[in-house]
């Protein structure tokens, strides 16, 4: 099969977006279509949104959605649309491509195709592991903070959470697509977020997207996340039950993850971040 790629806009909209999210379709600067040219099939979206290039006076583009059907993935479906959003980052004078990939244990290859469309792998990658619920033995937890829910939080304290969380590896922090029922914070005894622990329902399953224990002791404060989110988690789901946490691989999360889980947690793949940088002209 032979691919090709175009700018959607409202002419030809209607047969490209339908994957999309609709946070997508209303926020991104940029969507790519994808079709089959033989059949001249619709078979594919790319969805980007601008961001500040490090503070510079250029932007970047951040991939937020690439969805390519079943029937049609392949290398060269992907590297149509990435090579195009590459075309297009240069028409607009960017000065890179920001994306995030899933990578399967038993599919590592990926890494060397995205490095051979030009992109290099960063280092503040997450790792997937899979977790029996009835596996988890949380240490005792002896703090004094309130444990709170996603609703329980007002726009202030979200808000504020959102400025510290910026700087650990969430894959976005809008706030509608975590679990209103899992999600939890650590707050102090002032009123103020000392830490949180964001989930998310994918096809069904439980995720726990990442930890953000930024209020003092780290160590400590993770302890306390994983008590909650434990007694949290066996609320509303079954202990036969998996679910499934990204991890920063560091010595602190390797070692709790393995002392928690009685070194069971399976390790799944990473979700690996990646950076395109254009030639500066």
């Amino acid at each position: 099969m032979s691919f090709g790629a175009t700018l959607v806009d409202d002419k030809n909209r209607d047969a490209f977006v339908g994957p999309l999210s609709e946070e997508s379709r209303r926020t991104c600067d940029v969507i790519i279509g994808l079709y089959e040219e033989e059949s001249d099939t619709a078979c594919g979206v790319l969805a980007a949104i601008s961001v500040p290039d490090g503070g510079e006076e250029t932007v970047a583009l951040l991939v937020m959605d690439m969805i390519i059907e079943d029937s049609f993935m392949c290398p060269e479906a992907e590297s149509t649309l990435l090579t195009y959003l590459q075309e297009i980052a240069g028409l607009c004078e960017c000065g890179a491509i920001f994306m995030s990939q899933y990578i399967p244990e038993e599919d590592k290859e990926r890494e060397d195709f995205y490095e051979d469309l030009g992109f290099f792998e960063e280092d503040n990658n997450l790792t997937l592991y899979e977790i029996d619920i009835g596996d988890i033995t949380p240490r005792k937890n002896n703090s004094d903070m309130a444990c709170l829910s996603l609703p329980d939080l007002s726009d202030k304290q979200w808000k504020d959470f959102v400025l510290e969380a910026s700087a650990y590896s969430f894959e976005m922090l809008d706030k509608d697509y975590y679990d209103p029922k899992t999600s939890i914070f650590l707050m102090d005894d002032d009123g103020n977020i000392q830490a949180g622990m964001l989930t998310s329902i994918r096809d069904g399953e439980l995720f726990i997207e990442g930890m953000a224990p930024f209020g003092g002791d780290e160590e400590a404060l993770i302890d306390e996340l994983v008590f909650w989110g434990n007694e949290t988690i066996k609320k509303y789901y079954k202990g036969d039950k998996s679910v499934f946490i990204f991890m920063v691989s560091n010595k602190t999360y390797n070692r709790i993850l393995k002392e928690v889980t009685n070194e069971n947690a399976r390790k799944k793949g990473s979700l690996v971040s990646f950076t395109y940088e254009l030639p500066v002209v």
